[in-house]
């Protein structure tokens, strides 16, 4: 029964009390960076026999061991600020050929990027296929009802069934195949 205290495990943290380390409520990922720097400091401060026992690389259990204030003990959260590249990239493509992109497909939102492709060679502008795409995926299409507002338009200018029915014309040409 070493180890278990009431039916359950019980982890005694050398470096920190645990009341405190209770008290900041860490996620399961810092608690299990807490045990790490513990095992560290109970071990004789040996880097490589932590890393060999945690079956972590030296880079990942140094990055932590820096970030790492006694004083501040949710500095072993993990950040997603800190993994955002410090330089991001941006479209270099000219804003006109992506205006020109966003106005075909808003014209035609079903025409793919191959089709645009071909509709830019003829009017002597040269856009990769790629360039097109990623046009696309960031403005993937005009909102649907704005489409469907003009479907409804042309509906409803064009005649009904019944008035087709009232001028008299033969149905049956319109269904024959020729």
């Amino acid at each position: 029964m070493s180890g278990r205290y009431n039916g359950s495990y019980m982890r005694a943290y050398k470096i920190l009390p645990v009341r405190e380390i209770n008290a900041a409520s860490l996620s399961s990922g810092a608690k299990k960076r807490l045990w790490w720097l513990d095992w560290y400091h109970s071990h004789g401060q040996n880097a490589e026999a932590t890393c060999r026992y945690f079956g972590i690389s030296k880079s990942v259990f140094y990055r932590w061991r820096n970030r790492y204030n006694p004083k501040h003990i949710r500095s072993l959260e993990d950040d997603k600020r800190t993994r955002r590249p410090h330089r991001l990239r941006v479209m270099t493509t000219s804003p006109r050929v992506i205006k020109r992109i966003y106005d075909i497909r808003k014209n035609d939102p079903e025409k793919s990027k191959w089709e645009i492709h071909e509709e830019r060679k003829r009017q002597g502008v040269f856009v990769a296929y790629n360039v097109i795409q990623k046009a696309i995926n960031r403005h993937p299409h005009p909102p649907r009802h704005a489409i469907l507002s003009e479907e409804l338009e042309n509906i409803s200018h064009s005649p009904s069934w019944p008035s087709i029915l009232a001028m008299g014309v033969n149905i049956s040409c319109i269904f024959t195949r020729s």
